[in-house]
């Protein structure tokens, strides 16, 4: 360290200094304020720290009195709030204050004693003080005029002064930080390690660092010479600040307001803050982010035919690549292979470290080392086939662009990447490069294949859907599969079987569907082979189209019927196998698991680009070249969209356009002429693709889902449109015109950028010219709007980084300060939830009563839907004021006791009409019947149905509605997400996490929809009742699960994107 010769300020904390300096006397250190002020009581009981400083300075340089005196009694505590308003202070004493909090945080202490002001007021005047741009502070004094100097000495005695109480009410704590602490009187010394020699050239030179330390003692030095000398204050005051700028700059040298050091080149050096501080500094350069060993980078190509978790890494990589293996009795054969092999075999392994440290690299004393392998050593051998991996590619926007892979060793120089996996990681292959890392313990390995794997990120929190699912040829080739004029002979059938058998060895042929003059299998056959036995109904894209047939039977097949893993009808695209809510991933990750889901997206890629690639799939220029019906169609519409611009252009001329609402006249006009330009647009691509023929490749691709849209397609076939900058025609760039070719103030449609012919027509020059500067400004708008949203994420994830999900269920920061109650509103991870329909909201009291009332007066109740000795039961029963019924659930009897069934039916009447009234007031008042949970109740009775063969039109059902009333309390009071009985807040949140799940818990499964529609018997409704309860407790969030950053990531990347 060096002992400074005097004291200096220090640039972090000048500013600290000055208020402290604006608070206090600087003749006696008394603080400026009345203790009975209940603006000070107020800041010293409601802040701490930094806050209280700051309430106490606007306090203390309120005050238009300058001197130190006992400050008058306040007469009025009118607009104060906090548990001061009702205290008045002794008229006799300024500091007189009764609240018992206040003297304990003032003195730190319960005697009750010590409970009143130490210091009392020195009566002096107090200056006005001021802080130059340089860091000095100067006093104004009223006589001379001029603001003097304020000696360092000086501001150290002043703040060494102040009483305990004072410092305390400052907001600092005397035992850990007193205000004289932050001057500097020793200056610590970095060690040499820190600031090594740099040599260039033969040449040796100090670091910047090591000659700014030099400055500071040549000028400390100098300074201690003139104190021994006894040279005046006023004197030597050149030389102090000569060494407070050179302290100053060792701290920090990049701020504006501070003369720079620089070395003998000119060049400023780079103080101690600025190799700390910014991305390239060394807390976030070389400690929170570094270069790591272990790791590879590579271009990626494509691989359909390895599975989505795994990842193909070339041999040349995985000699490099190594994991510490430990050699025990179980492996220590292969061990002794490996190192036998040797660094430069396959199979082998590079190094061998041994129980007591030591580290032998293999060369050609493989043979001695594997005699002396012992257990408890460590052999480095190379990677293989399914050991665990990292796979990153940068920019890591969200957790998906880190996951776990298995690596699969190939040929080649690439890594290889299963095209499903490309969206998470938003990678493709024009020459995208990523980084692998092999992880290098087995607690690393469990928690990658635990946690990171590929199957645990198919779903993602952002949006509660899947993110991976096929993409492209797999769409397609899904799409043409499932036509229904698509059919396979047995050959071909048996060559995509094989690819099927690995995963299912115990697979049967299903019978074909046309049997004569040849046997023929559909596709939709082939599809439902590898299909898991789930139900589910979708529409394909063209159901989106006006006036577009959503029957099951229509001419178009666009609604998608799956029955217990049978593809019965529609087509299947991008709705239904790819990464939308609700489709075929999602549903089979919800009804059975992560590698049930993994092992479909793998099978379906397999055996439909092995179709696809005999059935061939290609576009040349007959695809982009339509009818010359629809030329016509679409010159006519040209014809007419000019017809308007004229209009347009002679109503602006005459003065006859009305003004649009927020517009200008100017903005008016441009307005109506991109409505029609963009009208145009709409109408061509309807024309294009109305005449396309079925099979056009373009129209495959866009229905499919898996490239281009209607625009792309109209561009291509039948007109380009008009070109928009930044939302609006092109602007005039020249004067008054857009290029030089055309007249002054032409508002035409073809000056302005509206391109009428086709690519497959061809661009004329100026055509081509707008359409380059349609592209180029959305290049430009992409790569600056990616540096400001990928800061703005950041900031996000700073700021939430320590929000976690604690045991408790609530959500916390790193203060412990409570941020949710329960994190999402109810506690559940959203990885869970899944989009639903409650129609109770939008049932009239017609369809209420329909739906939910039963009458078991009604001489027709029950019949055809429930059990004769049930109705008989209900009807003696409703003649005893109480009974005990016996419900058998599943071999388990139980006994209920109930009053009359009607009375029982009532109330559940009741409940739900109290429902529907929150859900209209509170919950839904615009009617909207979608809502978030994470138990989807009509899969699991599906479900339930398949598993106790349950026909809906001719089961009977021997439920009795008054135990399903029972049952279903029973399991909404065992839903318990805070088990907090006895405190308020704890009910409140239990009450309000669970209330749409109870909703939905008691209209789904309500007695009569049970009994009536879907004829459920008791085993089926027990077991629909336990696995609700099941499933509910493994959706609650994980606790530990670092929300904030998910939280973050969630909004960044798709803004990033």
């Amino acid at each position: 360290h060096i002992k400074l010769a005097t004291v200096l300020y220090h640039i972090g904390y000048i500013d600290i200094v000055y208020k402290i300096l604006q608070c206090v006397c600087p003749s006696c250190s008394r603080l400026l304020v009345g203790y009975a002020d209940p603006h000070v009581q107020e800041a010293v009981l409601r802040y701490k720290g930094k806050k209280r400083l700051l309430a106490i300075h606007a306090i203390a340089t309120k005050s238009s009195t300058r001197y130190c005196k006992h400050l008058e009694k306040k007469k009025s505590t009118k607009g104060v709030s906090g548990p001061n308003q009702a205290q008045q202070s002794n008229p006799e004493e300024a500091d007189y204050v009764k609240n018992d909090r206040f003297w304990k945080i003032v003195t730190g202490s319960d005697d009750q004693e010590k409970w009143k002001r130490e210091s009392q007021p020195c009566g002096n005047a107090v200056p006005e003080l001021t802080k130059e741009n340089d860091g000095h502070i100067k006093k104004k004094d009223p006589a001379r005029g001029e603001p003097d100097l304020i000696e360092s000495s000086k501001v150290l005695e002043i703040l060494h002064n102040i009483s305990e109480q004072d410092i305390r009410i400052l907001g600092f704590d005397p035992q850990k930080c007193r205000p004289e602490w932050m001057m500097v009187k020793i200056l610590p010394v970095p060690p040499p390690h820190v600031r090594p020699f740099i040599r260039q050239g033969g040449h040796v030179t100090q670091d910047e660092v090591s000659h700014q330390l030099g400055q500071i003692i040549l000028l400390n030095k100098k300074v201690q010479e003139d104190i021994t000398n006894g040279i005046p204050a006023t004197k030597r005051q050149e030389d102090e600040f000569a060494l407070q700028q050179c302290v100053t700059t060792y701290f920090i040298n990049d701020k504006p307001s501070i003369d720079r050091a620089t070395l003998k080149n000119g060049r400023p050096i780079k103080a101690i803050s600025q190799r700390l501080k910014g991305k390239m500094g060394h807390i976030r350069g070389h400690l929170s982010g570094k270069r790591v060993n272990f790791s590879a980078r590579s271009v990626i190509s494509p691989d359909p035919s390895i599975s989505i978790d795994q990842v193909g890494v070339p041999f040349e990589l995985a000699k490099i690549l190594t994991f510490p293996e430990v050699v025990n009795s179980l492996n220590i054969k292969d061990m002794q292979q490996l190192v036998y092999n040797g660094p430069d075999s396959q199979d082998g392994a590079k190094a061998v470290i041994t129980p007591l440290g030591a580290r032998f690299s293999l060369g050609d004393t493989q043979e001695s080392t594997v005699q002396h392998l012992d257990y408890g050593s460590v052999v480095e051998r190379h990677l293989r086939d399914n050991d665990i991996v990292i796979f990153n590619r940068q920019p890591s926007l969200h957790k998906m662009s880190m996951m776990g892979h298995y690596a699969k060793l190939i040929r080649g120089q690439s890594f290889r990447l299963n095209l499903c996996v490309t969206t998470p990681y938003n990678a493709d292959f024009d020459g995208d490069e990523m980084n692998l890392h092999v992880v290098q313990t087995q607690q690393a390995r469990a928690e990658v294949k635990h946690i990171m794997a590929v199957p645990y990120q198919i779903i993602t929190p952002q949006s509660n859907k899947p993110i991976i699912g096929l993409v492209q040829d797999c769409l397609v080739g899904c799409r043409l599969l499932s036509i229904r004029d698509t059919f396979l002979t047995r050959n071909e059938l048996m060559n995509l079987m094989m690819w099927i058998m690995d995963t299912k060895p115990d697979l049967v042929l299903p019978p074909p569907c046309i049997v004569a003059p040849q046997e023929l299998w559909s596709g939709k056959q082939v599809f439902s082979l590898f299909l898991p036995q789930i139900n589910l109904d979708k529409f394909s894209s063209p159901a989106d189209d006006k006036g577009a047939d959503k029957s099951w039977n229509s001419s178009d097949d666009v609604r998608v019927i799956i029955r217990d893993g049978h593809l019965l009808a529609g087509i299947i695209d991008s709705k239904t196998v790819a990464k939308s809510e609700g489709s075929l991933t999602h549903v089979v990750i919800n009804s059975y698991s992560l590698d049930t889901a993994k092992a479909f997206l793998n099978q379906t890629q397999l055996v439909v680009n092995n179709w696809l690639e005999n059935r061939g799939f290609s576009m040349g220029i007959s695809t982009c070249v339509t009818t010359q019906e629809a030329l016509d169609k679409v010159a006519g519409q040209l014809t007419e969209l000019k017809a308007k611009i004229e209009t347009i252009i002679e109503d602006a001329k005459h003065d006859r356009l009305e003004k649009m609402p927020g517009l200008t006249l100017t903005g008016t006009f441009e307005a109506k002429i991109m409505e029609v330009a963009n009208d145009f647009t709409e109408k061509s691509s309807a024309v294009a693709i109305q005449a396309a023929p079925f099979w056009n490749a373009l129209l495959q691709m866009m229905q499919a889902g898996s490239k281009g849209s209607k625009v792309n397609i109209a561009q291509i076939i039948a007109c380009v449109g008009q070109q928009s900058i930044e939302g609006e025609r092109v602007r005039f760039g020249f004067k008054n015109r857009t290029l030089p070719h055309y007249v002054k103030d032409d508002f035409d449609l073809e000056s302005r950028g509206f391109v009428e012919h086709s690519y497959i027509q061809g661009l004329t020059p100026q055509e081509f010219f707008f359409h380059s500067m349609g592209g180029r400004t959305g290049i430009i708008d992409t790569a600056c709007k990616t540096a400001d949203t990928g800061y703005i994420q950041r900031r996000l994830c700073k700021t939430m980084e320590s929000h976690c999900v604690q045991y408790d269920g609530t959500v916390r920061d790193s203060m412990n300060n409570v941020v949710q109650f329960l994190y999402g509103g109810d506690g559940i991870d959203p990885v869970q939830i899944e989009t639903q329909s409650l129609s109770l909201i939008a049932l009239s009291d017609q369809e209420f009563d329909s739906m939910y009332k039963m009458n078991i007066n009604d001489p027709v109740f029950g019949a055809g839907y429930l059990e004769s000795s049930i109705i008989s039961d209900l009807r003696k029963m409703e003649g005893t004021p109480t009974t005990t019924i016996t419900g058998n659930f599943g071999g388990r009897s139980e006994e209920v006791e109930i009053t009359r069934p009607s009375a029982v039916l009532q109330e559940e009447l009741d409940t739900l009409l109290h429902f529907r009234q929150i859900l209209r007031e509170e919950i839904f008042p615009n009617g909207n019947q979608k809502l978030y949970a994470s138990v989807n109740l009509k899969r699991i009775i599906e479900t339930a149905q398949r598993k106790y063969n349950i026909n809906e039109y001719t089961s009977l059902s021997d439920l009795n509605p008054v135990l399903v009333v029972s049952e279903v309390k029973k399991l909404v009071s065992r839903l318990i997400i805070v088990q907090q009985n006895k405190d308020k807040i704890g009910r409140e949140v239990q009450d309000n996490g669970t209330l749409l799940l109870r909703i939905l818990i008691h209209a789904t499964l309500a007695s009569k929809p049970l009994i009536e529609k879907n004829r459920l018997s008791q085993k089926a409704f027990r077991s629909i009742i336990g696995e609700i309860e099941d499933r509910f407790y493994r959706t609650i969030v994980s606790p530990g699960e670092m929300v904030g950053t998910i939280a973050g990531q969630s909004i960044g990347e798709p803004a990033t994107q």
